[in-house]
Parts: structure tokens; C-alpha cells; sequence
């Protein structure tokens, strides 16, 4: 048998051992879209039919890991046609493995994700490895100077390139009001699992993670006795393990002024952005931030931070300082 024909052989056999992801909905169209998206995120292969019989057709040549199908075409029929069945429901959720089809996408893969955990389905998300982490510091002594703005740009332009994870560390985030969104999952959860969870994280985080635009994101914690009541240790670890695991190329931390252990979390940091304005009650608080560094021994700080002046277009700021790498970073003696 020639070389070529054995890797053809071969590449046959591994697709045959590759469990399947059907979709079977009698809204074909929705069902197309909705494979399409998935097709991103899921490692299995992919297919989408709209009756029982096509399943079953399916399921005599490959192996179904994940069968989701609408709830009205699998009343009566048997489970065993895959190892795990999810049922698509028009209405809320009710009872187990159910989902329903009409929220939004990173809603309807949470769902997913949690149910698969909970029948213990291996392997689903395609697991990106990015050759390193950096870890990404955003963080500034001046209140109101919009450091979580930039922070969330800085993030959204970031990840039109390359995968980047968005974790706002603030006392008080108002995540909810302005984002308009009530997240089931939280920081708190992340910290949880980062501490429990052994070879399963990345599903878990794809469970937990959504959205804006590109840039994947885990929402705050909503009590801020919760933020203040973790621990240095604890934050270590979870900063140890995201970037030992290499999901995402760069995380960004939106840090507040009540973390424990904030000198630390930023020595893990590769790079600090440090947002600052003019007026000399700014540059006063600058000067107090820098000279508290140097009495701490943590000069090291000031090697990372970089300086940056926002304009009235942040956007903008953000797109300039990728692209150019241009920082407007005046380290030159301030004085209030």
C-alpha cells in the first residue's frame, strides 16, 4: 500500500470515530443557522436533517454524541440513538436537557455546554491552544477616567484578531444596568471552578463566557463583600491557571481598587495601560500612586505601566496605540 493511500485510509477511519452533532428541526432554516454557528465552537461533526428517519439514517453509519432535536419530533422515540439528547422546546426551559430555541446564541451553546457537563460528554469544544497568554492589566489611581471604557475597546479590538478574554475586577461594576444583561454565571463561578475543575475548565469557561462582538467575556460579581472576601492565594491561582491552560492570547483584568493582592496580580501582568487626564489633582494622585510603589519595593510596577491620555474617541485611541504601538507615555517626574 503506497503512503498516500494509507493516510487516505487512515483520514477515513478517524472521521468514521468521530462522534457527530446532529441538529434535526423541521425549521430548516433555523436549523442551518444555527449549525453554522455551532460549527465554530463545537469539535464534532456537524449535521442537520428535519425528521426522526434522518437521525436514524445517521445513526446506522455514525456515532451521535450530541443529538439536538425539536421536542415535537422526538416525542416517542427511543434515546438511544445518541449519547446524549438535548430537546429543543419552543417555550422556557422545563425538566432536563432541554433548551430553548428562541434566545441568543451564546445562550443556546451555554445550555449545551451545561448539559453535556452534566452527562459527562468529553471533547466538545474545539480547543484552541495559542502558543502563550498575556496576561493584560488595565488600571488607574483617577476615578472617572475611563479606564473600563478603554479596557472593553482595547478588548473588542483585540480579539478581531486573535482570542481575548474581558474579566472586570471592580467594586462596583454596574455590569447589569448598562450592559442591559443577567448573567447566571459570574467571576465567583470562574474562581470556583479554576480551583475544583481538573481536565474540564475550557468547557466549563465556554459555559460561563459571552459576548460582545468578538471579545469573550465572564460578567462581574455582583456583591462586592464577594470581590473583597477573595483571597491573594485564590487570585493567584486563577490568574496561574487561565494562562497555563492558553485558551485565550491575551486575558484583560479591569482592576479595581478593593482586590486583594492588587500588587501582586499586577506583577503577573505583562503589560499594565494605565489611563490618566490632565489637571493637577490627577497628576497629584499619579504622583501619590508611583511614590507608594517605590516605598512598597514594587518599582518593577513601573517598568510595566504605561501611561495613557484618552481623547474624546477611545476607539480610535485603541486602533492608533495596536496598530502603531504608539503610547503616550510622559514617566517624567509629576508634581501635584
Amino acid at each position: 500500500m503506497s503512503d498516500n493511500e494509507f493516510h487516505r485510509r487512515k483520514k477515513q477511519e478517524e472521521s468514521l470515530e468521530k462522534k457527530c452533532f446532529v441538529i434535526c428541526d423541521s425549521e430548516r432554516e433555523y436549523a442551518f443557522r444555527l449549525s453554522s454557528l455551532l460549527s465554530k465552537k463545537i469539535d464534532y461533526q456537524i449535521h442537520v436533517c428535519s425528521s426522526f428517519k434522518e437521525v436514524q439514517r445517521i445513526a446506522d453509519e455514525k456515532k451521535i454524541g450530541i443529538l439536538l432535536v425539536e421536542e415535537e419530533i422526538f416525542e416517542n422515540q427511543s434515546d438511544a440513538v445518541a449519547e446524549v439528547v438535548i430537546l429543543l422546546s419552543e417555550r422556557n426551559r422545563e425538566g432536563e436537557n432541554k433548551v430553548c430555541k428562541y434566545q441568543s446564541f451564546d445562550e443556546i451553546l451555554s445550555d449545551i455546554l451545561n448539559i453535556c457537563m452534566e452527562e459527562q460528554q468529553q471533547g466538545v469544544l474545539k480547543r484552541q491552544i495559542c502558543k502563550s497568554c498575556s496576561l493584560i492589566g488595565v488600571y488607574s489611581p483617577i476615578s472617572r477616567v475611563g479606564k473600563t471604557t478603554f479596557a472593553i475597546a482595547l478588548g473588542k479590538e483585540a480579539a478581531k484578531r486573535e482570542p481575548v478574554l474581558y474579566l472586570n475586577l471592580e467594586t462596583y461594576s454596574g455590569w447589569e444596568e448598562w450592559s442591559g444583561k443577567s448573567e447566571p454565571y459570574t467571576l465567583a463561578d470562574l474562581l470556583y471552578y479554576a480551583k475544583q475543575e481538573k481536565g474540564n475548565l475550557e468547557t466549563r469557561i465556554g459555559a460561563m463566557t459571552g459576548y460582545l462582538d468578538e471579545l469573550a467575556y465572564i460578567a462581574p460579581m455582583e456583591m462586592s463583600e464577594d470581590l473583597k472576601a477573595v483571597t491573594v492565594n485564590e487570585w493567584m491561582n486563577l490568574l496561574e491557571t487561565l494562562r497555563n491552560r492558553k485558551i485565550y492570547k491575551k486575558i484583560i483584568f479591569d482592576f479595581g481598587e478593593c482586590v486583594q493582592g492588587l500588587w501582586d496580580m499586577l506583577s503577573m501582568c505583562n503589560e499594565i495601560y494605565m489611563p490618566v487626564r490632565e489637571g493637577r489633582i490627577s497628576k497629584g494622585k499619579v504622583f501619590q500612586f508611583e511614590k507608594n510603589l517605590r516605598l512598597l519595593g514594587r518599582e518593577e510596577l513601573l517598568e510595566k505601566i504605561v501611561r495613557i491620555q484618552l481623547g474624546k474617541d477611545i476607539s480610535k485611541d485603541v486602533k492608533r496605540i495596536l496598530k502603531r504601538k504608539e503610547w503616550r507615555d510622559d514617566r517624567s517626574g509629576t508634581t501635584p
